[in-house]
Order: structure tokens, then C-alpha cells, then sequence
């Protein structure tokens, strides 16, 4: 990178497959009327940067990393990569930072072990509220 990162704790990068798109656009409207700062693709990818850098720059410098798991996400090459640097990022920090959250039955991807997902599949509503209590924890 370039350019000096400066950590902002509350601000969430959300990886999701385009294909869950408007689960995804749901999940950073909730998140932002809740007053969570969220690094979305279309809001921080500028014409002629590097997709990669812009990428590593946005995981790198949030709070948190929500990874939406379906089977089309387990699939995707770009959201495998995000999930590999957030681990890096969560061994650097010593705290959790990848948070898996789970919107249809599939496999959880072996790289993230047997890490808890909040579950989205019965319930948006209680899924999102367990993600919210890891998020802002005095709510």
C-alpha cells in the first residue's frame, strides 16, 4: 500500500458474493440507521485504483470484517481473499475481527474452522440482533 491506513474501530467492512447483493444492501441500510460506519464497495471503489489495494485498504482499516456466508459466497475467489487477509488482520490485532454471518444453510468455508456465525436463515431480525450485540456491546 501506498498510503498510510489509520484504523477506524467503528467502521465494518461487509464482504458478500454479488450475487447476495440485496441481502447485503439490507444488512449496510440496517447497520448505517443503527449509526455503524460501513465500508461498502460502492462507496469506496474509485475508477482507475486498484481493486486489490482498495480492497486490503478498506479490510485493513475497519473495526470489523462481517463476511456473509451463502453457498454463493463460498464460491467466490474475491470473498475467500477478504476472509484470508481479515485472519491475517485478526492475528496481527490479537482480537476477534472476522464475523461470519449465515443467510442460507451451506458448508461454513474450511478456512474459517469452526468459528460461530450469527444466523440469519430462520430470522433476519434475531440475526442481526446477535450481530448487533457484538458490534455495539453497551446496546
Amino acid at each position: 500500500m501506498h498510503q498510510q491506513l489509520s484504523l477506524n474501530p467503528n467502521r465494518v467492512f461487509v464482504s458478500y458474493s454479488s450475487k447476495d447483493r440485496v441481502f447485503a444492501l439490507r444488512l449496510k441500510r440496517d447497520l448505517e440507521q443503527d449509526g455503524i460506519d460501513v465500508w461498502f464497495d460502492d462507496n469506496e471503489l474509485e475508477i482507475g485504483r486498484s481493486l486489490t489495494e482498495s480492497l486490503a485498504a478498506g479490510v485493513i482499516s475497519s473495526g470489523w470484517l462481517i463476511v456473509v456466508i451463502s453457498r454463493n459466497s463460498v464460491e467466490s475467489a474475491w470473498v475467500i481473499r477478504e476472509i484470508e487477509l481479515g485472519l491475517r488482520t485478526e492475528r496481527e490485532r490479537s482480537s476477534p475481527f472476522v464475523l461470519p454471518i449465515v443467510i442460507e444453510s451451506c458448508s461454513m468455508p474450511a478456512i474459517l474452522g469452526d468459528r460461530i456465525g450469527a444466523n440469519f436463515t430462520e430470522s433476519y431480525d434475531k440475526g442481526y440482533a446477535h450481530l448487533l450485540r457484538v458490534l455495539v456491546p453497551d446496546l
